[in-house]
């Protein structure tokens, strides 16, 4: 209680002012002080957060405003407004005081709930029943009045020595789309931490890119002379715009239709290590010096190479399109980006609708021709090199071993291991590429690929110990097998 009641002195007043402002009672600081302490950085395990700890979509409902650049429930001044709202919505609902501090606590449908099951409106009543507020809520609403109780009779209780810190209070400025923090603080002449402490709200130290100005705090007084620094400090950069990151499109592709490097996309936005900038993420840019876009250019050599399914598709009325797996990626995501069905995604790329697509992953899609898709991050046919799997061209483009790809014909009785060791290949090998075990006898005519490093096998000097002959007549044996055997053939092309 020490704690909570000196640092109530830093929003205490500015906080009854509004509740004042909203006829509301002034007691109702005290829930700001269980909740959170008066601590704007305060946050729960559950994703609450703030002086008043809001959730997430409640802070929606109540127009704050939450993204990589700002959490308006951090700011102290805009969520008490709010939270002012919600308890008068609260109050409203219920006509007591104390349903409305416990709607705060658990929400308003599990009160409404209790209420209905339990067939009392009272809250005492309710917080005595077998199952019906949880143990939380029930100890919450006491609090909230015990605490309120304490800072009407500091004396009584044994507070009244407590020195409350000094209110924390500013001027409003406004400024420009973009601007750091540590640019405020140099232009006020005061220590950048003095800044970041009136506005815990930008979450990244800088305005947002936005079309409007932004409002920050600076210390009470230092308002004119900080913008006059400003107006000066504005000048001497370079031109910067928003951006709004396409579905699918990352760091690397802004950069380069940029003609930056990634850390200074990185710098300008302070991107934080791993943070992952997912699409509709609005960033700062370099402006172009030409209102038209800058292209990527990508030579043939350079073309990414997708591979697709074996199946030819044709669907009249639509165009194939290909996109990049990004991390995060979802498949309900991808198919809304391109107004496609996800078993049309699964036909089109021979992929299971349960696993996790995979960063790196290009999958190829036929998108009705009025789906507008330019948020989102697209190659067309042009700009790739397709490869069916399977074909000729799909195991040239994957042989990194030198090997060449060839078709025998099996004697009866054969294994794989057997014709493995006629052409110095190893048996795994074998396997990996046939997808049959090593010791299934085979029919004779079986068609066997081998990867070989000759066409007509393996050289003598690749033999292994096994394969070289013990003596005169196991060679003459090894001879009379070898004329048995077809010569290695080509596989022709698949349809």
């Amino acid at each position: 209680m020490t704690a909570w009641l000196r640092k109530s002195g830093r929003y205490r007043d500015a906080i009854r002012t509004t509740l004042r402002a909203k006829s509301l009672p002034e007691d109702l600081v005290c829930l700001a002080m269980v909740e959170s302490g008066f601590e704007p950085s305060a946050k729960s395990p559950v994703g609450a957060a703030g002086v008043w700890q809001f959730m997430p979509d409640t802070a929606k409902v109540y127009g704050l405003v939450q993204d990589r650049w700002r959490d308006a429930r951090l700011n102290v001044f805009a969520s008490t407004a709010a939270a002012a709202d919600a308890l008068a919505d609260l109050h409203r609902r219920f006509g007591s005081w104390d349903l409305a501090m416990a709607g705060y606590n658990m929400g308003y449908g599990g009160v409404l709930s209790t209420v209905r099951r339990y067939n009392t409106n009272d809250y005492w009543s309710l917080s005595r029943l077998e199952g019906s507020f949880p143990w939380e809520t029930t100890l919450y609403v006491p609090k909230v009045l015990a605490a309120s109780v304490v800072m009407r009779n500091l004396s009584v209780f044994g507070y009244q020595n407590v020195v409350l810190d000094s209110p924390i209070e500013g001027d409003d400025l406004v400024v420009g789309p973009g601007v750091s923090l540590g640019t405020v603080a140099h232009a006020c002449g005061v220590p950048s931490k003095e800044i970041e402490v009136l506005n815990p709200d930008l979450r990244v130290g800088k305005t947002p890119p936005s079309n409007e100005d932004s409002h920050v705090l600076v210390p009470a007084g230092k308002a004119p002379l900080c913008a006059q620094g400003l107006s000066k400090v504005s000048a001497s950069q370079p031109p910067v715009e928003r951006y709004v990151v396409r579905f699918g499109e990352t760091l690397e592709h802004i950069a380069q239709s940029r003609h930056v490097t990634v850390a200074k996309l990185i710098e300008l936005n302070a991107i934080a290590p791993g943070e992952s900038v997912r699409g509709g993420t609005v960033l700062w840019v370099p402006r172009n010096e030409s209102d038209r876009p800058v292209a990527v250019s990508l030579k043939s050599s350079e073309k990414p190479v997708v591979v697709v399914p074996a199946e030819t598709l044709s669907y009249p009325g639509r165009r194939r399109l290909f996109y990049r797996v990004q991390s995060g990626d979802a498949v309900g995501e991808v198919c809304e980006s391109f107004n496609v069905t996800a078993d049309e995604l699964r036909r089109w790329n021979d992929i299971d609708l349960s696993a996790r697509l995979v960063e790196g992953m290009t999958l190829q899609l036929f998108v009705p021709t009025h789906t507008d898709v330019s948020k989102v991050a697209v190659f067309t046919e042009e700009q790739v090199q397709v490869i069916a799997v399977g074909t000729d061209e799909f195991f040239r483009l994957n042989n990194d071993k030198g090997r060449r790809r060839v078709v025998v014909s099996a004697k009866a009785g054969d294994t794989l291991e057997t014709i493995g060791r006629r052409h110095g290949v190893s048996t795994g090998l074998m396997e990996r590429v046939n997808r049959r075990d090593r010791a299934e006898r085979l029919n004779e005519g079986d068609r066997i690929v081998v990867w070989t490093l000759e066409a007509t096998g393996a050289s003598p000097s690749k033999r292994t110990d096994a394969e070289t002959p013990r003596n005169a007549e196991e060679r003459s044996e090894r001879s009379a097998a070898t004329v048995s055997v077809r010569a290695p053939e080509p596989l022709p092309p698949l349809p």
